[in-house]
């Protein structure tokens, strides 16, 4: 699944997760896709943010990020991201 992808390349990229999981609000975009969403609470530097992003964009999915939001981690030198990630599935493969 993608969570377990997103989760794989976190581990890879050294980010931590501190959520991540599904909005349940799936948005039909036609009779053949849906468009799913997920909800990520990462933290880590902001190079490795990008290599993230980087394994990202290597997905056979089609994901787009539909908000981000960076804030500094007031105890450490590392940075938040607060993510909500849209998938585009095959109605088929749901």
């Amino acid at each position: 699944s993608i969570i377990q992808a997103i989760d794989q390349s976190c581990n890879q990229t050294k980010i931590k997760i501190r959520k991540l999981g599904p909005i349940d609000n799936p948005k039909t975009i036609s009779n053949k896709f849906t468009k799913k969403f997920i909800k990520a609470d990462l933290s880590g530097t902001f190079n490795n943010f990008l290599n993230l992003l980087l394994n990202m964009e290597n997905y056979s999915e089609w994901l787009l990020i539909e908000k981000l939001i960076i804030n500094n981690d007031i105890d450490s030198e590392l940075l938040n991201y607060n993510l909500v990630i849209s998938v585009i599935l095959e109605n088929s493969t749901l």
